[in-house]
């Protein structure tokens, strides 16, 4: 079975991702996230749907922050990534916080 991973617009700067954020996924979630949004003001992505994580989907969150112009903030992350951005100690990097589910 193919892992999948989809970027869906919810209003204004607000973004959903769902499925699974795993080094089998994340080179296409990447170049649709430099082409669709990584210029939006205030980005706010929620993770909550995402079913599958490890550490490239980590990854990917930082270099978004990285590539983007203005904030990024991402909710509702699975407990998978919060422990890799833990272990790696991330948390400086995730400014606002993390929010908890």
């Amino acid at each position: 079975m193919t892992a999948t991973v989809h970027v869906t617009h919810k209003g204004g700067s607000r973004y959903s991702i769902s499925g699974s954020m795993t080094s089998e996924t994340i080179p296409a979630l990447w170049s649709d996230l430099q082409k669709r949004v990584l210029d939006v003001p205030d980005l706010e992505f929620s993770l909550e749907e995402v079913v599958r994580a490890d550490s490239a989907g980590v990854a990917c969150l930082v270099a978004c922050m990285r590539g983007s112009k203005t904030p990024i903030r991402f909710t509702n992350l699975p407990d998978s990534m919060r422990v890799i951005i833990d272990v790696s100690d991330l948390n400086e990097l995730f400014n606002p916080p993390i929010e908890a589910s």
